[in-house]
C-alpha cells in the first residue's frame, strides 16, 4: 500500500475514534469520559508524570498522596508509557485534562491502526486488516473499559507482534529493535501488559524456534538469522534489554509492596476474574442497540466488576470460519494453517487465563484454574494483578486477526469492488455493535479545577501535609479522587488518596471509629496530626452523609480555634483550618541501651475481666487471631500478668491489625506493682499518636508501643479506662519488652 493509502487509513481510524467518543472532542478541557473515578486518577497521573519529566523524574516515586508514606505512585500505575508523549501538552496548556483525552481519544486509533498493520501483514489484504483494526479499536469490550485509559491504551500490542514476525521472517536487526521498543512503550503504559504481551509473544516465539531450520537456508537474506540460534539469540537480547529497563522500577514495586504489605488475595483477584460465558454475549446496559445476543445464555449471577468481555457477534462469527479450514481460500494455504494455528492458540490460552483462579462459566464452576493459581503463586508480580478478566484484551487481539483471516477467506473469490463494499458493512456493523451512543462524561469546572480559591488559598497558606474530610470510607461521593487532583494546584502532599491500594492511616483516619468523628477524643486526633506533620485540615461541609458526623467535627475544630487550631477560612462548601506545628516531644522513645528483649508468655500468668478463654490468642504469636472484650469499652477492662519474678519492663506494645483497627483502647492505664507496695501508675493516656505512628512505620501489624520508666514490676496491669459507642477493647498480640 502506498503511504498516502497508509494515511488515510490512519485518518481514518483518528476519525472514527473522534466519533465513538463524541462529544468528548467539544469538552477536551473540563470533562472525562466516564466518571470522576478512576479516570480523574489517571488525569492527576499524567499531570503529575508531566512535572517529574520537567525536572528529570526527580522525586517521581514521591507523589504527594498517601502521606507520610513513601514511593506512593507506586501504588498505583506510573503511565508513563502514555504520560511521555502528552507530557508538552499538559506543559503547553496547564490542564491535565486535555492531555488524558487526547491520550483517550488516540487509544482508540493506536489499537485500530496498530492491528490493521498486524493483519495486513499476516493476510496480505487491506480490507480484512481494516476490518480487525475496527474489531480490536471498537469491539463492545472495550467500552467496558472506559474508565481505564491503561487498559485502553493497548495498541503497542499487536503492533510489537508486527515487529516480531518481521524479525522471524527476515531476521531484521530494525525489526528485532522495533519490537523490543514496542514491547518497552507498552509495558511503561500499563504493568499489565507485561504478563499480558508476553502469552502471544511466548506462543509466537515458541512456534518460530519448533518449525524455524536449525541453519540459515541459502534462500535467507543476508540479515536473516542463523537459523534457531540466531532467533534464540536475538529473542535473548530482546529480553535482556527488556528487563534491563524495567528492573530498576519492578525494584521500587517489589519494595513498596514488601514495606506496606500490599498484597493481592486469590479471593480478590477471583472476584475480577471473567465468567466464560460473557464472551458470548454483551451487557445491554452498556450496548442498548444491540439485542443479538438476548437469544444467547445468560448468567445465573451477575458478571463481576470487570466481567464486560464480549467481543463481538461480527468478531466471532468471522473468527469461527477461519477456524473451518474449509471455508477457507488462501493464495498460501499452509502459511495461513500455521497462523489460524498460533492465534487459536494465543486466543484459548488468554481465555484460561482471564477466568482467573476459579473459573467459571454462566456462573457454575469450571476445573481450568490450576494454570492461573500456578502463575499468581510462583510468578513474581503476578499475584498483583487485580483483575484477570483484563486478559480479554490478548483474546480480543487473537480474535481480531482470526476475524481478518475468516473476512479474507469468504472475499476471497469477490471481485475488489464487492470486497470494498463488504468490509465497509462489516466495518458499519462492528462500530454499531461497539458503540452504545454518545460517550458519558463527568464534568468538574471550570477546566478541570474546582474551588480554585480555597486551593490556592491552601497553596499560600504555608508549608505542611493537608488532610480533606470527609476520607475514607466516610466519603461516598468518590471526592478521593478530587483531594487527589487538587494537589497539582496547591503543591502539599495530602493524607488521602485514591489508588490501586489503601493506606491503613487513611482507613483508620477516615473509619466509624476514627478520633475525628468521637468528640471526646478529637483534641488528641489534632495533637496526632499536627506530630505527623499535618498542617491544613479541609472540611467538606456539604458532602458528609452523616450531618450529625459534620456537626460534631466543625464544632470540635471551632472548639480548638486559638489552641490546636491557628486560624480558619471559609469558602463555598468547605472550610479551611490551620493546625499549629508540632514542638513536643514524641511520645516513643528509640529503643533502651541495653537493647530490650521480649519477656516470654511462659515466664508470665495472664488474666483479665472479660472473656477469659480468649486470652491466650494475644500470646500465641499469631496476629491473625485475637482477644476481644465481646462488648463495648466501658472503661472497667483490665488485662493483669503476673510475673515469675520482678522484671523491668521497657516496653508494652499492642499489635492491631485491620480488623481491629477500630478496637483500639481509647485510654490506657499502665500499672505496675512492686514488691508489697501501691500498684504505681506507669502510663496513663490516649494512645491515638502511637497507634498512628504504628500504622505509618509498619501498617500491617499497627504497633502501639508504649515505653515505660524503670521498674521492677511483679505484676503489670493495663486498664482500658476509656468510653465508646459500640467499639470493643481488641488486642491482636500482646508482647512485652523488658530491659
Amino acid at each position: 500500500m502506498k503511504r498516502s493509502a497508509q494515511f488515510v487509513v490512519g485518518v481514518g481510524f483518528v476519525l472514527l475514534s473522534i466519533w465513538v467518543t463524541w462529544p468528548l472532542m467539544l469538552h477536551f478541557d473540563e470533562a472525562l469520559p466516564g466518571d470522576l473515578g478512576d479516570p480523574l486518577l489517571n488525569t492527576w497521573i499524567l499531570g503529575w508524570d508531566a512535572d517529574r519529566l520537567r525536572h528529570g523524574l526527580a522525586g517521581l516515586w514521591d507523589a504527594p498522596i498517601f502521606y507520610p508514606y513513601h514511593h506512593t505512585l507506586a501504588f498505583s500505575e506510573h503511565l508513563l508509557g502514555i504520560a511521555v508523549p502528552v507530557a508538552p501538552i499538559v506543559w503547553l496548556t496547564g490542564r491535565p485534562f486535555v492531555a488524558y483525552n487526547v491520550a483517550f481519544i488516540a487509544s482508540f486509533a493506536l489499537a485500530g491502526i496498530g492491528m490493521w498493520r498486524l493483519a495486513r501483514r499476516l493476510t496480505g489484504r487491506d480490507d480484512a486488516a481494516i476490518v480487525a483494526g475496527a474489531i480490536f479499536a471498537f469491539a463492545p469490550a472495550r467500552l467496558g473499559h472506559i474508565g481505564h485509559l491503561q487498559v485502553l491504551m493497548s495498541g503497542w500490542m499487536p503492533l510489537a507482534l508486527v515487529a516480531l514476525h518481521r524479525y522471524i521472517d527476515t531476521g531484521s536487526r530494525r525489526a528485532l529493535a522495533a519490537f523490543t521498543a514496542a514491547f518497552l512503550v507498552q509495558g511503561l503504559s500499563n504493568g499489565y501488559y507485561l504478563y499480558f504481551l508476553a502469552v502471544p509473544v511466548a506462543i509466537v516465539a515458541l512456534h518460530a524456534l519448533v518449525t524455524h531450520p536449525t541453519n540459515a537456508t541459502s534462500a535467507a537474506s543476508a540479515t536473516s538469522p542463523t537459523g534457531r540460534r540466531g532467533l534464540a539469540t536475538g529473542f535473548l537480547f530482546s529480553a535482556i534489554c527488556i528487563v534491563a529497563t524495567f528492573a530498576p522500577i519492578a525494584s521500587v514495586y517489589f519494595e513498596v509492596r514488601q514495606r506496606y504489605g500490599l498484597q493481592r488475595s486469590e479471593d480478590e483477584v477471583t472476584n475480577f476474574g471473567a465468567d466464560l460465558g460473557a464472551y458470548l454475549h454483551g451487557n445491554e446496559a452498556l450496548h442498548p442497540p444491540i439485542r443479538i445476543w438476548r437469544a444467547l445464555p445468560h448468567f445465573d449471577k451477575p458478571a463481576g466488576p470487570e466481567g464486560e468481555v464480549f467481543p463481538g457477534t461480527m468478531a466471532l462469527a468471522l473468527g469461527l470460519v477461519a477456524l473451518w479450514p474449509r471455508r477457507l481460500t488462501a493464495p498460501n494455504p499452509d502459511r495461513t494453517g500455521t497462523t489460524v494455528a498460533v492465534y487459536a492458540a494465543i486466543g484459548a490460552a488468554a481465555v484460561v487465563l482471564s477466568l482467573g483462579a476459579q473459573p467459571t462459566v454462566w456462573g457454575r464452576p469450571l476445573p481450568i484454574g490450576a494454570a492461573y493459581r500456578w502463575l499468581f503463586a510462583h510468578v513474581p508480580g503476578f499475584n498483583g494483578l487485580r483483575a484477570p478478566a483484563r486478559f480479554s484484551t490478548v483474546v480480543l487481539l487473537a480474535i481480531a486477526v482470526l476475524a481478518s483471516i475468516g473476512f479474507a477467506g469468504i472475499t476471497a473469490r469477490w471481485s475488489p469492488r464487492t470486497r470494498l463494499a463488504m468490509a465497509a458493512a462489516t466495518l458499519l456493523f462492528v462500530l454499531f455493535e461497539g458503540t452504545g451512543g454518545a460517550m458519558p462524561l463527568a464534568f468538574l469546572k471550570p477546566h478541570g479545577r474546582p474551588d480554585r480559591a480555597a486551593y490556592s488559598w491552601i497553596r499560600d497558606a504555608g508549608a505542611g501535609a493537608v488532610l480533606e474530610l470527609p476520607a475514607g470510607e466516610l466519603d461516598t461521593g468518590l471526592l478521593t479522587f478530587q483531594y487527589e487532583y487538587q494537589t497539582l494546584v496547591h503543591r502539599h502532599p495530602i493524607v488521602n488518596g485514591a489508588s490501586g491500594y489503601n493506606s491503613a492511616l487513611q482507613v483508620f483516619l477516615g473509619s466509624a471509629a476514627s478520633p475525628l468523628v468521637e468528640s471526646d477524643h478529637f483534641d488528641d486526633a489534632l495533637r496526632m496530626l499536627r506530630e505527623i506533620g499535618v498542617r491544613t485540615v479541609v472540611v467538606h461541609s456539604a458532602a458528609f452523609l452523616d450531618a450529625t458526623t459534620r456537626a460534631s467535627i466543625v464544632d470540635s475544630f471551632e472548639h480548638n480555634l486559638g489552641d490546636q487550631v491557628t486560624s480558619e477560612a471559609r469558602f463555598p462548601g468547605l472550610i479551611v483550618y490551620r493546625l499549629s506545628e508540632w514542638h513536643d516531644s514524641p511520645v516513643t522513645t528509640p529503643d533502651l541501651v541495653p537493647p530490650v528483649r521480649a519477656i516470654s508468655p511462659a515466664s508470665f500468668v495472664a488474666t483479665t475481666s472479660h472473656a477469659s478463654d480468649r486470652l491466650q490468642r494475644a500470646f500465641d504469636g499469631d496476629i491473625e487471631t485475637r482477644w476481644l472484650t465481646g462488648e463495648r469499652q466501658s472503661g472497667a477492662e483490665w488485662i493483669d500478668i503476673a510475673f515469675d519474678r520482678p522484671r523491668d519492663v521497657a516496653r508494652v506494645r499492642i499489635l492491631t491489625g485491620d480488623r481491629s483497627i477500630g478496637d483500639y483502647p481509647r485510654e490506657l492505664v499502665v500499672e505496675a506493682l512492686e514488691g508489697a507496695g501501691t500498684p504505681r501508675t506507669l502510663y496513663r493516656g490516649a494512645v491515638v499518636q502511637q497507634l498512628a505512628r504504628g500504622l505509618v512505620a509498619d501498617p500491617q501489624r499497627g504497633p502501639i508501643d508504649i515505653p515505660l520508666p524503670p521498674n521492677q514490676a511483679a505484676h503489670l496491669r493495663l486498664r482500658q479506662v476509656g468510653k465508646t459507642r459500640i467499639w470493643f477493647w481488641s488486642i491482636d498480640e500482646l508482647i512485652l519488652l523488658e530491659r
